[in-house]
């Protein structure tokens, strides 16, 4: 990457009026004034301008030229727009845009955690550098509403803690939250639901957390059927919850968290460990490492078995995550990659997407999540 200290200038927007006016005439759209705004180069156009990605925008804004007289970008470069023609009294006004919705992936390498974002068509979108406030391992990964990624790692000591960190889109560490006080209130099973909290199970028991996004602090507590231990735990769009109810016996479970359990399906095999537990459509998708890394699938309606689901390129299944009516799988193939495929609900694959050729090997430091609403 070359070092950037170019100024752009960004065209196609006339600004004949005073700061005032336009600032008045712009309600909707998005004023950066008196600001640095950054960007990131999408594309090389040849005659001296370049489409760029500004801010968090998953759209790249067309034709921006540089007051250099012999521009030499590439795509990724970093750069930084201030002004309108650099008139500090003209701010640069862009069409409104809202945040896009990514595919996050963490992955550690040399000990490190790094954590990349892509669009929903697999395009690597921002890699967005190292997590330094990460120890332990990656046990899960969620993304919100409004982007913002929150990782579940393991640490120890002096006891083992779940540590739930919380970042922007970009990155930025915006705070943690030690979700456990002792050796056995572990939220391993972990969810944010279409009604915008963070829901937590406590593994092996039949309490349920619901936290606020904004603190992380607990706002009410569930107690499911008395005497049972879940494990597990997602929600579709109608805010009903998915868990597995190890005293069934062995029975995929549906609830509506406050109302009650509506249906389950006995599960015929013997209980597997599942590393991924997600809703798509009209399936649950499951990450299975017990049994050879592999990746099943079972009915929401509760109304047969498991289906055993054979990955087209991913050899080892790490981690699983959905968007709306596709899963998307994260794990290595044959040839050593870490790699993401998205597949529909019905497990039609869509594409893949290498992210990485050198990693740490074990499930346990790696995850993927996106909003799934």
């Amino acid at each position: 990457m070359k070092k950037i200290i170019l100024i752009l200038v960004l065209i196609g927007v006339i600004m004949l009026n005073p700061a005032r006016a336009i600032v008045q005439n712009s309600v909707g759209n998005i004023i950066y004034r008196g600001n640095v705004v950054t960007g990131t180069v999408a594309k090389d156009n040849g005659n001296g301008s370049y489409d760029v990605y500004i801010g968090e925008s998953d759209v790249a804004y067309p034709k921006i030229f540089t007051l250099s007289r012999n521009p030499d970008l590439e795509v990724g470069d970093k750069v930084r727009i201030l002004y309108e023609n650099g008139n500090k009294e003209m701010p640069i006004i862009l069409p409104p845009t809202t945040i896009g919705n990514f595919i996050f992936v963490v992955y550690q390498n040399g000990g490190s955690f790094y954590l990349n974002r892509y669009t929903y068509a697999g395009v690597l979108n921002a890699e967005l550098g190292i997590l330094s406030e990460i120890s332990g391992t990656c046990y899960k990964v969620l993304v919100d509403s409004s982007q913002n990624v929150y990782i579940l790692s393991a640490t120890s000591p002096p006891f083992i803690s779940l540590i739930l960190y919380k970042y922007d889109s970009g990155g930025n560490f915006i705070k943690s939250k030690v979700l456990n006080s002792d050796f056995t209130n572990y939220e391993y099973y972990t969810a944010i639901g279409p009604d915008g909290y963070f829901y937590g199970l406590v593994s092996n028991t039949n309490t349920i957390r619901k936290r606020n996004l904004s603190d992380l602090e607990i706002s009410n507590t569930y107690t499911l059927t008395a005497g049972h231990r879940y494990y597990y735990l997602n929600f579709d769009n109608d805010g009903k919850a998915y868990l597995y109810d190890k005293d069934k016996p062995r029975a995929y479970v549906k609830w509506k968290i406050g109302t009650g359990e509506e249906s389950y399906h006995s599960q015929v095999n013997a209980a597997s460990s599942y590393d991924s537990w997600v809703v798509a459509g009209d399936y649950i998708g499951c990450s299975a490492s017990q049994f050879f890394w592999t990746a099943y699938t079972i009915a929401k309606n509760m109304s047969a078995n498991r289906a055993e689901w054979t990955l087209n390129d991913i050899s080892t299944h790490y981690k699983m995550t959905s968007i709306p009516n596709y899963f998307i799988c994260l794990g290595k193939d044959s040839g050593g990659k870490l790699i993401i495929e998205k597949y529909t609900s019905e497990r039609v694959r869509q594409w893949k997407t290498e992210v990485a050729t050198s990693f740490t090997t074990n499930l346990q430091y790696c995850g993927i999540g996106a909003y799934s609403f």
